[in-house]
């Protein structure tokens, strides 16, 4: 036996044992060397701190931090929907109101009635015209609708319009229907549909192929104006260029003031509420209208045209600064517009009505007075 094996005691391992603690040694030490490589690399940030303190070893004091906190986290924001606001928006401005253009081209050679001269526009002659009725016919006039046709224009040509000479009845329901529907822009229900260049006419002197067929054949349609299509069998001639007289101006204008059925009237209740001497002049398909301007108030066409009376004159025609001036409001005891209201809506000022009729020129008055045409 060898020295080295009696100086063991019993029961000691073989000499190969204690070789295992050295492996754990290092891998221990190898362990470690990790460990503070990864402490070193993470000194100063709160993951290595907080590392250091689970393991006990005061690595943040040997690593040179200070202990902290973990930094917040900040709580992630819950998405949404929402579009990220412009930090530099761009400002739409407001419509400013202008006059409109006729929609539809019209026959050649027509003019658009204005106070302002310019192409495709014929001058009005202002001064001619009522001091009372010019604010009315400036407003109705700046809406572009009043249109004259080539057999409407003054001689010599360029000539102003003199306001104080009779309209005719065409002229009057193409203003009318184009001013109607213009102020109902956004109204389609109010508004006078035009008939098609198909249709068969129902008046024997206005034939499909007249320039103010669709307006006219429209308002009979309507109901309007008198024809065989509300039963008036008699009522066939339509006379597009007599002169328009008082009683039939109301007969058209006011059911589109009232929009329903005109009331039954007699001449001793038009003598009580107008006060007419000459009420037995009065056409009795008249009367209802005449009736229901009065509950009009002081919108009345009545009152708005000729001011205070006591005289109709039922039979006499109207001017055509009268009949301009009736278009300056469409509606009854307060629920309406006017033509002033019109100009200040950009919706309506802007965008003239989809189913204006071809315009003639419009009409244009001019601040000085000339001849008659």
């Amino acid at each position: 036996m060898s020295p080295l094996a009696r100086s063991q005691p019993p029961n000691t391992p073989p000499l190969h044992r204690p070789r295992r603690p050295q492996r754990r040694s290092i891998a221990i030490s190898a362990t470690s060397l990790l460990l503070s490589a990864l402490l070193a690399g993470c000194a100063g940030t709160g993951w290595g701190n907080a590392i250091g303190r689970a393991l006990g070893s005061g690595n943040e004091t040997e690593l040179g931090a200070t202990p902290t906190a973990p930094p917040a986290t900040p709580s992630p924001t819950p998405a949404t929907d929402r579009p990220t606001p412009d930090p530099n928006p761009t400002e739409v401005p407001n419509p400013t109101p202008t006059a409109p253009s006729p929609s539809n081209p019209g026959t050649a050679g027509e003019l658009v009635l204005s106070l302002e001269p310019g192409v495709d526009r014929q001058p009005l002659d202002l001064d001619t015209a009522p001091q009372p009725l010019r604010p009315m016919i400036q407003d109705v006039a700046a809406l572009g609708t009043l249109t004259l046709t080539p057999a409407d224009l003054p001689q010599p040509s360029g000539q102003a319009l003199t306001l104080a000479n009779p309209v005719t009845r065409r002229q009057f329901v193409r203003w009318l229907v184009t001013t109607n529907n213009l102020l109902y822009t956004n109204r389609p229900a109010q508004q006078i549909r035009l008939a098609s260049p198909g249709e068969t006419p129902t008046f024997q002197d206005l034939p499909s192929t007249d320039p103010d067929f669709a307006v006219i054949q429209g308002l009979a349609n309507a109901g309007v104006i008198a024809s065989p299509l509300r039963g008036e069998a008699t009522a066939v001639q339509f006379q597009p260029d007599a002169p328009l007289t008082r009683e039939t101006l109301l007969q058209w204008k006011v059911p589109l003031d009232l929009r329903q059925g005109l009331p039954t009237a007699t001449i001793d209740r038009i003598q009580q509420t107008w006060g007419f001497q000459d009420a037995t002049r009065i056409n009795a398909t008249a009367l209802g209208a005449v009736l229901a301007d009065f509950q009009n108030g002081d919108l009345a066409n009545i009152r708005r045209l000729l001011g205070y009376t006591t005289l109709l004159q039922p039979q006499k025609p109207v001017t055509r600064g009268e009949a301009i001036a009736a278009l300056w409001y469409f509606g009854f005891q307060g629920q309406g517009i006017s033509a002033a209201e019109a100009l200040r809506t950009p919706a309506i000022a802007a965008e003239p009505s989809p189913d204006a009729p071809p315009s003639p020129s419009p009409i244009a008055p001019t601040p000085t007075p000339t001849a008659t045409p």
